[in-house]
């Protein structure tokens, strides 16, 4: 029994579990389940019994006719370890890490299994004040479906280059100030 949050149609996201190849609400199983993942999984030890002896009476909808949604739809916060695995190391080309690389991702990257990943349009040139122009920059990607990374050269460059440069806090990341005042992001 797996426990997910999904939509069927246009409807709202629901808490449910997946019993072979269908899907059951919680809401449907238990009365007064929470609606929040987070609450349900923290009250899961008193649920589990109870949904488990109803499930199997229920038929519930064909996981085929339902949209999976990610598990917790806007959490506090994501940290992440980089280069946690042997084949993102060998791929990357870097040295194995002598300890974690831990960083942040920002809560509004959390994307339902199987949903495509959306670029940003960047705005038209015509649409920015006149003090910011652009630099070409190289977008790198990873597919959430096999995990590989793929580098793709941007039809519209991306990099903005404003007339001031700002002062980049320590530890930042990759930016370098150049001498001539502009901000050149390099590849991902």
């Amino acid at each position: 029994m797996k426990i997910v949050r999904f939509s069927q149609g246009a409807g709202p996201a629901r808490a449910g579990v997946i019993m072979g190849e269908r899907v059951i609400a919680l809401d449907e199983l238990v009365a007064g389940v929470p609606s929040d993942m987070c609450d349900i999984i923290a009250d899961w030890d008193r649920l589990k019994t109870a949904v488990a002896s109803q499930a199997t009476a229920r038929a519930g909808v064909p996981l085929a006719e339902v949209t999976l949604q990610a598990p917790v739809a806007r959490p506090g916060k994501i940290l992440a370890i980089g280069l946690n695995y042997a084949d993102h190391i060998k791929e990357s080309g870097m040295d194995t890490p002598k300890e974690q690389v831990w960083f942040s991702k920002h809560v509004n990257g959390i994307n339902g299994p199987f949903a495509p990943v959306e670029m940003p349009k960047p705005p038209s040139i015509s649409s920015l004040p006149p003090d910011v122009s652009f630099t070409s920059a190289t977008v790198a990607m990873t597919t959430r479906s096999t995990g590989s990374h793929k580098t793709k050269q941007p039809q519209t460059p991306l990099a903005l280059k404003p007339a001031v440069p700002p002062i980049p806090p320590t530890g930042c990341g990759p930016i370098t100030v150049t001498p001539a005042s502009s901000i050149v992001a390099p590849p991902f």
